[in-house]
């Protein structure tokens, strides 16, 4: 049964416009659904990016994992991290900053 969409629906859904997938997101996710994801290869990912960068740098500073000497590597930090702790961080600074450029008055690339 084929699906229709009423003119109202047609209205509404006109105004909607989903934000690109972040491609570091969508090299990372690649990466992790391999038996071995390549550490080293996340962490250059991620070094590229300063936003995602910084928060990893955050995280891994942060009180939570309290270290005698901050870290200062972002290949340090995902290694110290680990994979299941980098993904959420990324997923999420990544999302938001593709999300919040459209409310924030500037235009998101196309």
């Amino acid at each position: 049964m084929p699906i229709t969409i009423t003119p109202n629906e047609k209205a509404l859904l006109k105004d909607i416009k989903l934000p690109v997938c972040p491609q570091i997101l969508i090299n990372i996710a690649k990466e992790a659904k391999k038996d071995d994801p390549n550490m080293y290869l996340i962490s250059q990912w991620i070094s590229e990016d300063i936003g995602i960068a910084s928060a990893v740098l955050t995280v891994v500073n942060s009180p939570a994992f309290s270290r005698g000497s901050p870290v200062e590597s972002i290949q340090n930090a995902v290694m110290l991290l680990g994979f299941n702790r980098v993904f959420p961080i990324v997923k999420s600074v990544a999302l938001q900053a593709s999300i919040s450029t459209k409310h924030d008055g500037l235009t998101s690339p196309s």
